[in-house]
């Protein structure tokens, strides 16, 4: 039915065909116009067969004009709920252009009005209300928001991982646009980032970092999703001890590379994975070489014997060694004679 429409200036029997079916079509060219829509669509919003514009139709109902708004050549809209002149009605645009840049149908609005579907009513219903069921045991946050008539991102729920992870009752955010609720979003990218999985579909994950006095406050990993006709989920893990973990390996890391000792470390089978900027100096090996090295390529043969039959043991037993030692720049084999300080360390 809906391939067929655009033969529908040139077939009036098509046409009078798509007029008696129950579900409302609506054709637009590639810059939004429309070039057709049927008698079930002109009830769905209010626009008489006369005013069969781009124009008309846009103003026919805020809620449609706003997902206009929104579309582009090669955009697919999954089904929403909007509020038009006739009722509510479930609205979905299909791409029809596949690609082509010509000057044919880029795409069909379907309208279908869910009270005459009692079936498509009660999948609704049913996939929300597992939906429900699921944010309520997720161990993760989970924030869920709608699309209103004005375009706006109303707080319209959360589950209790979300208030325990946050230490606040969100309940208090309910009928609250996402910039009253949670004014320090009202800066960012957030709420467009939101508006687009609602309406979109579009998913969108990020990191979110808050700093106080220059030290990690919080920090969360959010992921926004689309989940039903005009509607959206934030899932957001508290990511913050992590965060704190790494950014104290990246001080310590810096710390080690600009102090003027070597210092390496290595596996238990003796393969290298750091060595600080002094100790690729001294040994003429390059930051992205290092993890091909194993110490006894960085050391004298007698050290070498050393280390496999006395400190390596020692250090696996849980020890230690310092003392004299000899290291060999592996381009030109210089010897440097260090006092060296070696140790296990193992992980937490």
């Amino acid at each position: 039915m809906i391939l067929a429409f655009p033969l529908l200036v040139s077939h009036q029997g098509l046409g009078r065909l798509l007029d008696a079916v129950s579900d409302g079509v609506i054709i637009l060219d590639a810059d939004g116009r429309v070039t057709g829509m049927n008698r079930a669509a002109e009830r769905l919003t209010g626009v008489a067969a006369p005013g069969r514009t781009g124009s008309a139709l846009t103003a026919a109902g805020s809620g449609l004009a706003l997902l206009l708004q929104d579309w582009s050549p090669g955009l697919a809209f999954p089904p929403r709920l909007l509020d038009l002149p006739g009722g509510r009605t479930l609205v979905e645009v299909i791409d029809l252009a596949e690609g082509d840049k010509g000057s044919g149908p880029a795409a069909a609005v379907i309208l279908r009005d869910p009270a005459g579907s009692a079936t498509i009513r009660a999948e609704l219903e049913e996939s929300e209300r597992r939906f429900r069921s699921v944010i309520e045991a997720a161990p993760m946050g989970i924030h869920m928001y709608d699309i209103a008539a004005d375009g706006s991102l109303v707080f319209a729920g959360s589950n209790p991982a979300a208030d325990r992870i946050l230490g606040v009752d969100n309940s208090k955010f309910l009928g609250k646009t996402i910039e009253e609720a949670f004014p320090p979003l009202a800066w960012t990218e957030v709420p467009a980032r939101y508006r687009d999985a609602a309406k979109l579909g579009k998913v969108w994950r990020t990191e979110r970092i808050d700093y106080q006095d220059g030290v990690i406050r919080g920090a969360f990993e959010v992921t926004a999703f689309h989940t039903s006709p005009d509607r959206m989920a934030a899932l957001f893990v508290d990511i913050t001890e992590r965060k704190r973990t790494e950014e104290e390996r990246w001080k310590l890391t810096l710390m080690m590379e600009n102090i003027g000792e070597m210092v390496s470390m290595a596996t238990p089978d003796g393969r290298l994975f750091y060595l600080n900027r002094a100790g690729r100096q001294m040994l003429g090996i390059n930051p992205e070489e290092v993890s091909n090295f194993r110490v006894e390529d960085i050391v004298t043969d007698g050290v070498r014997d050393f280390i496999l039959q006395s400190a390596l043991p020692e250090l696996l037993a849980g020890g230690g060694w310092a003392g004299e030692s000899q290291y060999r720049n592996v381009r030109t084999g210089q010897v440097t004679e260090v006092h060296a300080i070696i140790m296990g360390i193992k992980n937490p």
